[in-house]
């Protein structure tokens, strides 16, 4: 970073001033802009934030207490803090996002211990309750799917897969998810196409958690983002800051880079190792926390249509159609070897609460052609019991 820089205060603008500066004037427009995800945005999709994960005051089974269980079970819970601030070099109790490298280095000392827990926490939540894409990514996947491309890009330090899973529930058009440093390659600013670039990893491929793994990212994809970050501006949001790869990246950057803006969305002050970079960057905070709400408001400010119900009836419609064609074409069959027997099962299962009668005609078919077959039999027996409600048949 040029040392000569004056820096100067954070500009400050509201979120409803925000989104209106965000839309393109009706003639023609050049402006691009990129969104930067941090974990604030999978909150409400069932994904804790790092800081939540290290030390959640409600309960005592997150990482830092986990850790001090195997490392001083005899320390008293009060006395958690003292213990950390001797343990952890990066410590702070009013920012333990910012031990997260840290503490995760420590608590699963191998790599594949890590990758676990990303991926449990990816596939079960914080809770035991299988996270999915809420309000905000629904609206993000449609302002990203625009034909002028003016938010097609998402960075992302999460591991989850929750903005490429709106794309499949939401949208027809299919992002280019950069989930692995070999795809790198297929960063290109030039590109139309929803492009998602997961810059930590993805949970099922290696994911970078520790400090030392995040200190710095490989040089094709920090070569391939800054040629990104160009010609746009960058939204930040629901990021905290704690990651040196993402600020020697942005240091980079030469002067005339970003000619769009850069926006800080957060309900708190930017401080740390980001604060000097942003206000280097004239940066604008725009000072508000819920990324569902801040969504709301661009929905409403670029006539975002509501969700089709319609989407995935159509396709499971057109799935129970075929099932009950090949059902029919089935029961109409003469007897045949045992792998038959086993498709009409398989089929009966499916057909079970759609068309009951059906099901029960191919159950019958193959008890007849495997009557000695106990999963078959057993099968039958669950479905009259649990679906017809008949038990004593």
């Amino acid at each position: 970073m040029n040392s000569q820089r004056r820096f100067c205060e954070l500009q400050r603008i509201d979120p409803d001033e925000f989104v209106k500066r965000l839309k393109p004037p009706k003639t023609g427009s050049d402006r691009r802009f990129a969104f930067f995800l941090g974990a604030g945005c999978s909150i409400s999709s069932g994904i804790p934030a790092a800081g939540q994960l290290v030390h959640d005051k409600n309960t005592t089974d997150g990482w830092l207490h986990r850790l001090k269980k195997v490392r001083s079970p005899d320390t008293p819970d009060d006395e958690l803090h003292e213990w950390a601030q001797k343990e952890l070099h990066s410590w702070d109790p009013d920012t333990a996002a910012s031990a997260y490298g840290e503490v995760m280095e420590k608590l699963f000392v191998t790599p594949g211990d890590r990758q676990r827990e990303i991926e449990r926490l990816c596939d079960e939540g914080f809770g035991g309750e299988k996270p999915l894409p809420n309000f905000g990514y629904y609206v993000l996947s449609a302002l990203m799917c625009r034909d002028d491309g003016l938010f097609n890009v998402a960075l992302t330090t999460n591991f989850d897969d929750l903005l490429a899973d709106a794309f499949f529930y939401f949208r027809d058009a299919r992002p280019l998810v950069i989930h692995h440093d070999s795809l790198a390659k297929f960063i290109r600013p030039t590109r139309l196409r929803p492009l998602i670039v997961k810059l930590h990893g993805d949970h099922q491929l290696a994911p970078r958690n520790t400090s030392e793994e995040t200190e710095k990212l490989p040089e094709l994809v920090a070569q391939r983002v800054s040629q990104v970050l160009h010609d746009r501006g960058v939204i930040f949001v629901g990021y905290g800051g704690n990651d040196e790869s993402i600020i020697s990246i942005l240091e980079h950057l030469p002067d005339e880079a970003l000619p769009f803006g850069v926006y800080w969305i957060s309900g708190s002050e930017p401080r740390g190792i980001f604060r000097q970079w942003l206000e280097s960057r004239r940066a604008v905070w725009v000072k508000h926390h819920d990324f569902d709400d801040l969504m709301a408001r661009l929905k409403r400010e670029f006539d975002i249509p509501d969700p089709d119900i319609e989407r995935h009836k159509y396709v499971l419609d057109r799935l129970i159609d075929k099932q009950e064609k090949l059902a029919q074409s089935l029961v109409q069959a003469q007897p045949e070897p045992k792998e038959t027997s086993v498709l009409r099962v398989a089929l009966a299962r499916m057909l079970a609460k759609a068309n009951p009668d059906l099901a029960d005609k191919l159950f019958e078919q193959a008890v007849a052609e495997s009557p000695k077959s106990s999963s078959i039999l057993g099968d039958y027996a669950n479905f009259l019991s649990d679906d017809r409600k008949d038990a004593d048949r």
